[in-house]
């Protein structure tokens, strides 16, 4: 376990239509609203009452990876880690002013913005049926893997708990993982953002509302290796790529380590279940499509 780290606390996009991502969001994404104002919304899963997706208006983009810092002293040692790393960092820790709590920015090897806030303690509620959970984990796609892999491992106290040819699995809690970095030769884009449902049928049901909203499954139903998670991918509003996921696997101390040796399936399949098509062209397009934005150090 990270001692540092408990999760992704916020995934933060941007949208050229945000009335009609905000709409999808809340209406078929199951996500209940935080409030925000004209430019910006904010809504959370059945885990808390905090953001787990803000949208701001503008251009389709990933703004933003925001951690839950494990209280104040995590949050100060992660800012010192990070700062001693070389890395651009706000100056110190405040008070963001969309009143979401205390933490900081920072740029990761790749000029990402990442950002932590102090997670007050609170434990998660029960879970929902039928309802979003949380955002459990991100997918990066990066051109310089190792630097990425020794960012999460050595600065942010990671674990790095599989690796596959294509994929490693980065490790701070009770689930699997909370971040999968691509081995790419390309400029650092989203690969997508997965979000958790409360059990398989939940998951199931998510697929058949999204059909009958208009968004096609673009790869799955299937059940991941790494993580045993059972997954289905959409274009979302604006092409956003998104993971409806369950079934995460939960791990300890004890689980042992798999390289890219240890990893893969038998010809023809793309999952453990061997009942899906392969990814389509078109979720294979927009998981390289959305850069992240720069913005400025808060």
């Amino acid at each position: 376990m990270n001692p540092l780290i408990s999760g992704i606390r916020t995934a933060e996009i941007g949208a050229n239509n945000l009335a009609l991502v905000s709409r999808f969001y809340e209406t078929v994404w199951t996500l209940r609203p935080l409030g925000g104002s004209a430019t910006v919304a904010h809504f959370a899963g059945t885990i808390g009452d905090y953001p787990v997706l803000t949208v701001v208006a503008g251009s389709t983009t990933v703004r933003r990876i925001i951690w839950n810092a494990r209280g104040m002293d995590a949050l100060e040692e992660l800012h010192g880690r990070i700062r001693a790393a070389g890395l651009p960092v706000s100056a110190s820790a405040r008070a963001f002013d969309d009143g979401h709590g205390i933490g900081f920015d920072s740029r990761d090897p790749e000029g990402r913005t990442i950002s932590f806030i102090a997670h007050d303690g609170t434990p998660p509620r029960p879970t929902v049926r039928d309802k979003i959970t949380k955002v459990t984990h991100f997918n990066l796609n990066s051109g310089n893997y190792d630097a990425m892999r020794a960012y999460m491992r050595d600065t942010l106290g990671f674990r790095v708990i599989d690796e596959t040819k294509t994929n490693g699995f980065f490790n701070c809690d009770v689930d699997h993982h909370a971040l999968v970095i691509g081995r790419v030769p390309m400029r650092p884009t989203l690969n997508h953002i997965a979000f958790e449902m409360p059990d398989l049928d939940s998951n199931m049901r998510m697929c058949g509302t999204m059909r009958e909203a208009g968004y096609p499954i673009e790869w799955g139903v299937g059940r991941h290796g790494p993580g045993d998670n059972v997954f289905a991918y959409f274009a979302g509003p604006e092409e956003m790529p998104i993971e409806s996921t369950a079934e995460v696997l939960p791990v300890d101390e004890t689980y042992a380590y798999r390289g890219p040796e240890e990893w893969g399936f038998p010809p023809g399949r793309t999952d453990q279940w061997g009942v899906t098509d392969a990814p389509s062209l078109r979720i294979k397009r927009i998981q390289s499509q959305f850069p992240f934005v720069e913005l400025p150090l808060r």
